[in-house]
């Protein structure tokens, strides 16, 4: 039997949200840690639902996300088998740079056994966005450079790494601007550093 599941970013850190929904024992976890400010909860429809009811009697605000399941939960913890299994027939070389996970916040092994484990738990494994981007930045990473539609990673970014310096976070795209224009802007900052 398949589980409906459902996801709902909330405006609470980690540390006040964690508490709440180990004492409510609903089946809904913490699947990503976006910034200081803001996790995603992940878990089945009716218990998202509970919890959401639940958080707006806390004051704190919860967005049901359009998406297709309850990602990195229990929910779709079935799905990791199979992907391992398809994991398993593509060839991995050895990161030649760091790449890091999001489940660990650490760089892959070099393995391509762990590297296809990891990968397939982190399905249903929590993102630790925070950690990662906090990890990559003591590693010595100073330039995250986002690649997609908007620039939603490049402003958790900010926040997460909020008044350090040598720290600057570029995004490819961004709202109410041309896209063409802001890749350019993105090339000449990149040029520029």
């Amino acid at each position: 039997a398949v589980t409906p599941g459902s996801m709902s970013a909330v405006k609470a850190n980690k540390e006040r949200l964690a508490p709440l929904l180990k004492e409510w024992g609903l089946g809904v976890v913490i699947a990503n840690h976006n910034s200081p400010r803001q996790c995603v909860i992940s878990g089945p429809t009716d218990a998202v639902a509970e919890v959401e009811s639940r958080l707006k009697e806390e004051g704190i605000l919860a967005q049901r996300l359009n998406v297709a399941t309850a990602f990195h939960s229990s929910v779709v913890s079935d799905s990791v088998e199979p992907f391992e299994k398809f994991l398993s027939k593509i060839k991995l070389s050895p990161p030649k740079i760091a790449v890091y996970a999001n489940s660990t916040a650490e760089p892959y092994p070099k393995s391509s056994k762990e590297i296809r484990q990891i990968l397939s738990h982190q399905i249903a494994s929590s993102v630790r966005y925070v950690e990662l981007i906090e990890t990559m930045a003591k590693d010595g990473v100073s330039t995250f450079i986002e690649v997609g539609p908007r620039n939603i990673q490049s402003q958790l970014v900010k926040q997460i790494l909020k008044g350090k310096a040598e720290i600057r976070s570029i995004a490819t795209d961004r709202k109410r601007t041309s896209s063409l224009v802001a890749f350019l802007d993105a090339l000449a900052q990149i040029h520029t550093l």
